[in-house]
């Protein structure tokens, strides 16, 4: 890990602020829609644990 470290510190020495700002803007990007995937994920979770308990309180054992 410490020298993949220092292989990133080398190659980021070696771009322009131009290329940093737009590598900075895809990582940006690629973060907020893993965010927006995760925040629809843990929705769903709780939707569905929701209903399960519903069903586990009226008794129901469909399934």
């Amino acid at each position: 890990m410490h020298h993949q470290l220092i292989s990133a510190d080398a190659v980021l020495r070696t771009l322009s602020s131009q290329e940093k700002r737009r590598h900075l803007t895809l990582l940006s990007e690629s973060i907020w829609d893993i965010e927006d995937q995760l925040a629809r994920a843990r929705a769903a979770r709780a939707e569905l644990m929701t209903s399960l308990q519903s069903d586990i309180r009226s008794g129901s054992t469909a399934g």
